[in-house]
């Protein structure tokens, strides 16, 4: 047959192949010894420096940055350059260069690119899901009912839902003003909700304690790198959303309290619709990976009972 001379240069080092060969095993040895194209941190950072720097660094943890990556998308390079062990940004850089409306320096391997970005975030997110949410915005306080949720402006036009009021937004609020979105941070699963606010004061004036009930919206982002059903938990309120499902939460922060619900990959928000009494009150949020059960199924005691459980016998298995 007929022979050709096939040099190989691989893209992932120094080293290169020159091979004379037949020409039906040409395409497999090339092939086998051209490596996929790696991009480090760097070589991922340096996609954004065509972009115009408008963020703040404050401002590159605003959930709307990261769950529309193209609203403003300087704030996804801004938060990596803060920190490189952040799975959202990650995940939200994959995201925004695997887009097709993306425009990329020439000669860049799309595909390539948001795999790398991808493998970053899940090298820093062990368990597939982000347990916990480090960066909370909350907006508020409003006033509340004793038995309602009213008097939240942003349910209202013409806004209709927290996620459309922008982040320099002012909106009324009678025990303050005026409210923004505040950024709160948070160290562990719980977050603390502490609004300035002058209680002692209401207090005396209007000689009444609900006055010191109120409500606002915690909203934020998590990372999910593999579909398929993942556990929340969420404690001291009465709902939570993660994506656009609304699942039950732990009002009374029992801590027994879960509740599964199935994920695609990719970035998700959670909104907390929060009620708030006196000055502080924490929220806990847990998320993880739901481990799944094979040809098992196991019924577990009541965390207040000891021993087996009384319903156990009308259990079968």
């Amino acid at each position: 047959p007929t022979h050709e001379v096939c040099v190989c240069e691989c893209q992932g080092g120094s080293m290169s192949h020159r091979t004379t060969l037949s020409s039906f095993l040409l395409a497999l040895l090339c092939s086998g010894l051209v490596e996929a194209a790696k991009f480090t941190q760097n070589d991922l950072l340096r996609l954004g420096d065509g972009l115009t720097p408008t963020c703040s660094a404050q401002l590159s943890t605003f959930p709307k940055y990261v769950l529309e990556v193209h609203s403003k998308p300087s704030c996804i390079f801004a938060r990596l350059k803060k920190s490189k062990k952040d799975e959202i940004a990650w995940l939200a850089l994959s995201e925004f260069i695997g887009s097709s409306n993306t425009t990329l320096p020439a000669n860049t391997d799309r595909a390539a690119a948001a795999a790398a970005a991808h493998e970053q975030a899940r090298a820093i997110l062990k368990s597939g899901v982000s347990p916990v949410v480090a960066h909370w915005w909350y907006l508020g306080p409003f006033v509340i009912g004793k038995h309602e949720l009213d008097g939240d402006p942003t349910y209202a036009a013409p806004h209709f839902s927290p996620a459309a009021v922008a982040p320099d937004a002012s909106l009324p609020s009678e025990l303050t003003g005026s409210v923004t979105w505040q950024q709160l941070q948070s160290s562990g699963p719980a977050v603390t909700i502490a609004p300035r606010v002058d209680w002692n004061d209401l207090v005396s004036t209007l000689g009444s304690m609900p006055i010191t009930e109120h409500q606002g919206t915690l909203w934020a982002a998590i990372a999910v790198l593999q579909a398929g059903p993942v556990v929340v938990q969420c404690q001291g309120a009465g709902s939570v959303y993660v994506g656009t499902h609304l699942l039950a939460a732990d009002q009374y922060s029992r801590g027994s309290f879960r509740t599964a619900v199935t994920l695609p990959s990719g970035l998700h928000q959670v909104r907390i619709r929060a009620r708030v009494k006196v000055c502080r009150q924490s929220h806990a949020l847990l998320t993880h990976a739901a481990i799944r059960a094979k040809g098992k199924f196991h019924v577990h005691s009541p965390p207040h009972q000891s021993g087996p459980s009384r319903w156990a016998r009308y259990l079968m298995w």
